[in-house]
């Protein structure tokens, strides 16, 4: 991993403290070379996971025009039968097996672009948020509200596009679940693993709150959501 010339003198410093130096060069990268902050991220589990993970689905992404084209037709495919979607025995169209790892690997790159320092300081990332970058494809996410005063910008992006990429894979299961019991909103309808359960885990989020109950400017809802 390429070390920029600004923080070679802090790496040096925490490869003296026992840090390994991978981990220090992309710590550092991300607190614009705090040595306090790093040191603190690389000796807490609670704020940085034990080790860089690499993410899953590597395989060589293809050029992304060619990637659009692929969301596009399935954009296509969903349009042509939205009216029977909700019906029995109307399956929900599905990307084959190859084209999802492409477009999950177009949200990998997408996901490492957004979390970078110009995007924390635009954002303002707190010290936790620059590691969710690091959750794998099928991993729960945090639950978080979409658009209310909770947390940083930055995180709410970032959570928002994690979970998107898990539905690349799991959302048609997710639609069929809830069809089964005619979208019912009650958790305790759906069997373990299934539904609503497995849409929070995977999104978190039940409902996307963004077009429900928050697409609105009145202070006052907003205040009192915030502090429910």
């Amino acid at each position: 991993m390429e070390i920029p010339i600004e923080h070679v003198e802090p790496v040096q410093r925490m490869l003296a403290m026992g840090f390994d130096r991978d981990r220090s060069v992309w710590i550092l990268g991300h607190t614009r070379g705090n040595i306090d902050h790093a040191a603190a991220l690389l000796t807490d589990p609670a704020y940085f996971p034990p080790n860089l993970e690499t993410p899953q689905f590597a395989a060589r992404m293809r050029p992304v025009p060619e990637v659009l084209r692929i969301l596009e037709g399935h954009q296509r495919a969903i349009e042509a039968v939205v009216d029977t979607l909700a019906l029995p025995g109307h399956a929900v169209p599905s990307l084959n097996e190859d084209d999802k790892l492409q477009v999950v690997q177009a949200f990998n790159e997408m996901i490492a672009g957004f979390n970078r320092s110009h995007y924390h300081r635009k954002y303002e990332a707190g010290l936790r948020d620059v590691t969710l970058a690091t959750i794998k494809v099928s991993r729960k996410i945090p639950s978080y509200f979409a658009n209310a005063k909770y947390g940083s910008v930055f995180s709410r992006k970032m959570l928002s596009m994690l979970g998107l990429r898990n539905l690349v894979l799991a959302g048609p299961q997710i639609f069929e679940d809830l069809k089964r019991t005619l979208f019912c909103s009650d958790p305790h309808r759906y069997p373990p693993g299934t539904g609503l359960e497995v849409m929070r885990m995977l999104t978190g989020n039940t409902v996307d709150l963004d077009s429900v109950v928050l697409r609105c400017d009145d202070p006052t809802m907003l205040d009192t959501i915030n502090n429910m």
